[in-house]
């Protein structure tokens, strides 16, 4: 069963919240309430919980739980949606092409699937963790090693916000150009969002910056089946 005992609203969270967004921390009667059927199997230590209404799920709300996983690792963070229906986001695209079957997915305009985009590559994993779409230097994940502020002061003359339109026939869908970061590298990448929530990569080109890859100064996610932690 789910144990509220060290339950605390402004503890410090070891992950920045996914998708970027406005994000309300949730008091324990609120996490309670909202957990009860979805986490009422095992036992688990919430330490906080944080909510943000997603508007391509009406009604929906993504809910990150922050966990205590009595783990090397430090805390974990779960991440559900919750509303009509629940499910957990376990880093597989099949979990979220299963949820949209049964709550259909709204894409109404630019913003929304921009909004979509990020949560679908950051909750669909490879053999390296996430995909994190990148607008600005600060959405990279940067460890405290030396050589930070001079990669941040190369990039922020390239990166760019995302550029997203729609298809020459809207009922297909947007066509989407964003820089994304996949473990130590960082992709120009092309995705065409069908309005049935399935997203495709279309093209992809290595950003060189001219550094040794392996020793680049990011630190990715942990990802752990369901549970993500700080990277290192």
């Amino acid at each position: 069963m789910m144990s509220f005992d060290d339950y605390q609203t402004d503890i410090k969270w070891p992950v920045p919240a996914q998708p970027p967004g406005d994000w309300k921390t949730l008091e324990q009667e609120e996490a309670g309430a909202i957990l009860a059927d979805t986490l009422k199997d095992g036992a688990v230590s919430v330490l906080c919980a944080r909510a943000l209404p997603l508007g391509f799920y009406p009604e929906h709300l993504a809910v990150e739980v922050l966990l205590d996983t009595k783990n090397d690792a430090g805390a974990g963070v779960l991440t559900l949606v919750v509303g009509k229906q629940a499910t957990v986001l376990r880093g597989m695209s099949w979990v979220i092409h299963e949820f949209n079957e049964n709550i259909p997915v709204s894409l109404p305009d630019l913003e929304t699937a921009k909004s979509y985009l990020q949560f679908f590559c950051f909750y669909v994993h490879g053999e390296q963790g996430s995909f994190r779409v990148i607008e600005t230097v600060d959405d990279i994940p940067w460890n405290s090693e030396p050589g930070v502020a001079k990669l941040k002061r190369k990039l922020k003359k390239i990166i760019k916000p995302v550029q997203i339109k729609q298809t020459s026939s809207p009922s297909e869908g947007f066509l989407c150009d964003a820089l994304i970061c996949y473990d130590k590298a960082l992709f120009y990448s092309q995705f065409h969002i069908q309005k049935t929530g399935m997203i495709e990569m279309l093209d992809d080109e290595f950003l060189d910056l001219e550094y040794d890859q392996e020793t680049l100064p990011i630190a990715p996610d942990l990802c752990v089946e369901a549970i993500r932690y700080a990277g290192q």
